[in-house]
């Protein structure tokens, strides 16, 4: 009879030392799959922080200083990744049969920094903006004048329907300046008179805008990394700007 006690007691031992490792073995199994949800969930975060990047450009309304900020954090990203395959990126702006391109490999230029490319010849980024239609050799969009800039900018009615991040636009208060700008609250100080109240700028204000405008044609993403590995942005004439659009440009105003 004691013996068979004896055996009862081993034998329950035996499985409730079995049962609790099971339970171990479920909940470090657990934590193990929450580490790697955890893992994936970070990962899928940073992934998307570094497309939003480059897809806060996939529009229709881009300023030639959007298109020069974009190409910026091309030439960072690839010298950062040293023109990784899976990571580089190709940025191309085609602008009435021109191609500006920002390529995904790497081409030594040492004379220039940060250059973007024209038929394979190094120009600085910051020409687009500083150099006339004719002195880039472009042809004039409707509505265009040879002695234009891509950054070239006019005060006039424009028609806003809605905003790019959601911002107001805003005219300082003090009298006799004209200072205007975008944000989402009233800004804290005039970049030009230094003053500190703004009124909201009404729908049929005058305000300014840039004349030439930039769609984004084209935004691909690398197979295995699911980064994006290319953009492709495109001039759009001021006459194809439509009702729908985010604002409307009347070239009467010129």
């Amino acid at each position: 009879m004691e013996n068979a006690m004896k055996a009862l007691i081993m034998a329950a031992t035996t499985i409730l030392g079995v049962l609790l490792l099971y339970i171990m073995i479920y909940m470090f199994r657990s934590a193990a799959r929450v580490d790697q949800q955890y893992d994936e969930n970070q990962a899928q975060r940073s992934l998307e922080l570094k497309n939003s990047e480059f897809e806060v450009y996939n529009t229709e309304y881009n300023s030639i200083m959007d298109l020069i900020t974009v190409c910026n954090l091309a030439h960072s990203k690839n010298l950062e990744t040293e023109y990784d395959i899976f990571r580089r990126v190709k940025i191309t702006i085609n602008i009435n049969g021109k191609k500006f391109e920002i390529p995904n490999e790497r081409i030594d230029t040492e004379e220039i920094e940060k250059p973007i490319f024209l038929d394979g010849k190094p120009m600085s980024i910051y020409r687009l903006a500083d150099s006339t239609l004719e002195d880039l050799k472009i042809s004039v969009p409707a509505g265009g004048k040879k002695e234009d800039k891509l950054s070239r900018t006019h005060t006039g009615k424009v028609k806003y329907k809605k905003n790019k991040y959601g911002e107001s636009m805003w005219k300082c208060k003090t009298k006799g300046c004209t200072y205007i700008t975008t944000s989402i609250a009233s800004p804290s100080n005039c970049l030009k008179c230094n003053g500190t109240s703004f009124d909201p700028v009404e729908m049929d204000e005058y305000v300014t805008t840039y004349k030439y405008l930039f769609k984004c044609t084209k935004i691909n993403y690398h197979d295995r990394t699911n980064v994006v590995s290319e953009m492709e942005f495109e001039l759009i004439k001021n006459s194809e700007i439509s009702d729908d659009s985010i604002l409307k440009w009347n070239s009467a105003w010129d």
